[in-house]
């Protein structure tokens, strides 16, 4: 029969370092300090081990500091160990936990492996900072308690730029409301690579942006109709408010408090849905990447495009993606719902081609050479919509203006046309709808229409 003390030992090698087991009334065992500020386990040491082998943190940190980095971030209850080895630590990290920074912080990183080291990393570059910096005792308390919270902050920031690529590159979910759970691994290579690319960082903040316009004309599509009452909210709509509080404003007694609640939007409303038709077909947007593009037009162009993606994922269609210079040169991707190659997806960002510009690729190569591609590849026909953003002035021949509209009647396709800084021109003449633009933004009608297909 195995004894006590046999289990006892049997356990030993999965009990957290720092956690002492002692028998029953037996005298308090002296402890000797810790090798990390926080309470850890040998999970947890392991994955401190394995940020200390990455690119960013070789020669710069001791593997015992990244498991406290990671620890502060993803353990549920962050607790400090009594006695640190490393005593300037151990204080910093005591201030950390302390700040409401990192309460904020950690409500986002907590038991997610992904997020924890998205975290981790940029805390443990403040402590390096910190640690570096530090010169003997006269350090103020305070500085090191800024210092603590500034990594917290800065860390929280990270993370929001994180959940904004993992939501513009199809990690984050793929309903109508990107509930879905985002994937861990995928997310931390695809923030790998984008961290250090200033082009590709400033295409994926932007991205948001143009995201959050996709998702308000979304929903306000899908729920301006009046088709069917789908449910009760508190509102302030007089029109909607429902028969037993309209009641109300027939007794002197209660048409003052119902007034009230009509004031502060807390009274029971009719909430309709409308039925918004949504086309079966892909959306395709094809961006300029001559040289007049480079900076600013092509990081929102290409943004704008990513976001047009998020707007394919949510009504669960094809998106495709097609870049073009001059003469035939152009890029294309097409990519089912829930299905984005995301290497492939970011070649296409990063691209750029420079030179000179030409209409051949989106009116010519585009219906006649990557249409039949995509369709092989088994993109579905039906009604499509092409967005075109551009800066130069179109001139489009009476023939090939000809095949396109016949192309584009024939397939089903509404098409809208972006020129930034330049006058229409011809793209009246082979588009449903264009704008001639100063610059590319989140306030202008051309990107609010865009986004509301």
């Amino acid at each position: 029969m195995t004894s006590i003390r046999q289990l006892l030992d049997e356990r030993m090698a999965d009990r957290p370092d720092d956690v002492d087991l002692i028998e029953p009334d037996a005298p308090a065992l002296r402890r000797d300090p810790s090798e990390t500020a926080l309470l850890t386990d040998q999970w947890l040491k392991r994955r401190g081990r394995e940020l200390c082998e990455q690119e960013w943190a070789q020669g710069m940190f001791e593997a015992d500091e990244l498991t406290d980095c990671f620890a502060a971030c993803f353990n549920a209850l962050p607790m400090l160990v009594e006695e640190c080895k490393d005593a300037l630590r151990h204080e910093w990290f005591k201030d950390l936990l302390e700040s409401s920074a990192h309460a904020a912080l950690h409500s986002a990183t907590q038991l997610s492996d992904a997020m924890a080291e998205i975290g981790a990393g940029v805390v443990a570059r403040n402590w390096a900072r910190y640690r570096n910096t530090y010169r003997d005792e006269t350090d103020s308390d305070l500085l090191r308690f800024r210092s603590a919270s500034k990594a917290a902050e800065d860390a929280m920031d990270e993370i929001e730029t994180a959940k904004v690529m993992a939501s513009a590159m199809g990690l984050g979910g793929n309903g109508p409301a990107d509930n879905g759970g985002i994937d861990g691994p995928a997310m931390v290579a695809a923030y790998d690579r984008f961290k250090n690319n200033s082009r590709l960082r400033s295409i994926i903040e932007l991205a948001g942006r143009y995201q959050n316009i996709a998702r308000s004309q979304q929903r306000r599509k899908n729920e301006h109709g009046v088709d069917d009452a789908v449910g009760i909210v508190l509102d302030g709509d007089l029109a909607r408010m429902t028969t037993n509080e309209a009641l109300m404003l027939a007794e002197p007694e209660t048409e003052l408090d119902l007034l009230r609640r009509l004031q502060e939007r807390q009274v029971m409303c009719r909430q309709y849905g409308g039925v918004s038709p949504v086309g079966k077909g892909p959306i395709v947007v094809v961006v300029d990447e001559s040289g007049s593009m480079e900076g600013e037009p092509i990081a929102n162009a290409k943004a704008l495009a990513l976001a047009m993606g998020w707007v394919a994922r949510h009504q669960n269609r094809w998106i495709a993606f097609v870049g073009f210079a001059g003469g035939s040169q152009g890029t294309r991707l097409a990519m089912p719902p829930g299905q984005w190659d995301q290497q492939k997806l970011y070649d296409w960002l990063e691209h750029f081609y420079d030179g000179g510009t030409s209409l051949d690729v989106p009116i010519h190569e585009l219906p006649f050479c990557y249409w039949p591609e995509f369709i092989d590849q088994g993109m579905p026909r039906g009604k499509t919509d092409v967005l075109l953003v551009t800066d130069a002035v179109v001139e489009c021949p009476d023939y090939m203006r000809d095949r396109w509209n016949k192309w584009r009647a024939e397939e089903n396709v509404r098409s809208y046309g972006i020129v930034i800084g330049s006058r229409i021109g011809g793209l009246e003449h082979i588009v449903d709808r264009a704008w001639s633009v100063d610059c590319l933004d989140g306030t202008s009608e051309a990107v609010i229409e865009s986004l509301s297909v």
